[in-house]
């Protein structure tokens, strides 16, 4: 009887190992290359993910999700195993392992970085007539983040390029109608930003009380995750630390991120005459993939045009009479 079976297969290790790789291979196949690139940045193994996309490609959202999902817990290193030394590091250093917020911002620009190709263009405003008006509304006084804010979202329409974003995986570009307009604020445990929904739809004053509300509820860690994403265009002001020029980093997937600069009192020629006024550079980041420099640089002078001439009707009135 016991010759009726089949003897037993010899053993074969490697087998299990082609079998692991065969499969690793077939759900590579299943994804396009820039999926398979931010699978091996965030480690995930394309072999154990499932996809969700048409014949079981995977997408990018399905190597989001698994480099979101709880990780099991590592074996403890065998004795056999090689364990990295101490750092030798001098005794007046201090190291701090990168957790939470900011670990994330920093996973997040660098994403960032390695996906738009950036270039930046500045330019440079004369607010002098802006302010002045500004500074006559007694006790209704608004600050000049709403001003931009209100000019950003008026001239966006026309170029809009800079509020769509590109959609890698199918090669096509995404136009928006609406503007969610994110605001960057700096809280405790890094740069937040806040997003102000359908920003087309208020108006400048209204644009203000939304955008301090949003920063302070940003400071006081209030905010809730839906009103930190699905921005279509970020404005990133440091008000009075704002320098001379910046270059920010373009808050992908959006395709522009305008730097708000600090406002100085310089000395330019009006006419004939040196006077002194009050300026301010505007940086404008731009992924250079999807918009080009004229278009960059059409928005940013329909934008000074707007603030030069203190074009506000709902805060000054239809003829505001503001010169640059």
């Amino acid at each position: 009887p016991a010759a009726a079976h089949p003897p037993a297969m010899p053993a074969r290790p490697g087998l299990s190992h082609h079998r692991a790789a065969a499969s690793a291979n077939e759900a590579s196949a299943r994804a396009v290359p820039a999926v398979r690139e931010l699978a091996k940045r965030l480690g995930v193994d394309l072999g154990r993910t499932a996809g969700t996309g048409p014949g079981g490609r995977i997408m990018r959202r399905d190597v989001e999700e698994a480099a979101r999902a709880p990780q099991p817990l590592a074996m403890a290193p065998q004795s056999h195993q090689k364990v990295s030394p101490p750092a030798n590091d001098p005794p007046d250093w201090r190291r701090v392992p990168l957790r939470g917020l900011r670990r994330a911002i920093a996973r997040h620009m660098r994403e960032a970085r390695h996906k738009a190709a950036h270039f930046t263009y500045v330019e440079e405003l004369d607010l002098t007539a802006l302010l002045e008006q500004s500074d006559a509304l007694a006790g209704q006084r608004l600050s000049p983040l709403a001003f931009i804010a209100r000019a950003v979202v008026r001239a966006l329409p026309s170029h809009p390029a800079l509020n769509a974003s590109l959609d890698e995986e199918r090669d096509e570009l995404v136009y928006k109608q609406k503007i969610h307009l994110g605001i960057a604020v700096a809280a405790a445990d890094g740069l937040l930003v806040p997003v102000i929904r359908d920003a087309a739809a208020l108006g400048t004053r209204d644009l203000a009380l939304a955008t301090d509300a949003l920063s302070r509820r940003a400071r006081e860690g209030k905010l809730t995750p839906d009103e930190l994403r699905g921005g279509s265009f970020t404005i990133s002001s440091l008000g009075k630390l704002g320098g001379i020029v910046s270059t920010p980093i373009v808050n992908y997937p959006e395709v522009a991120i305008l730097g708000v600069n600090a406002i100085r009192k310089l000395p330019r020629f009006v006419g004939d005459r040196v006077v002194a006024r009050r300026l301010m550079n505007l940086s404008i980041s731009v992924d250079h993939r999807v918009a080009d420099g004229h278009i960059a640089a059409q928005f940013v002078a329909d934008v000074k045009t707007i603030l030069e001439t203190a074009d506000f009707p709902d805060v000054f009135g239809a003829d505001p009479g503001g010169t640059p």
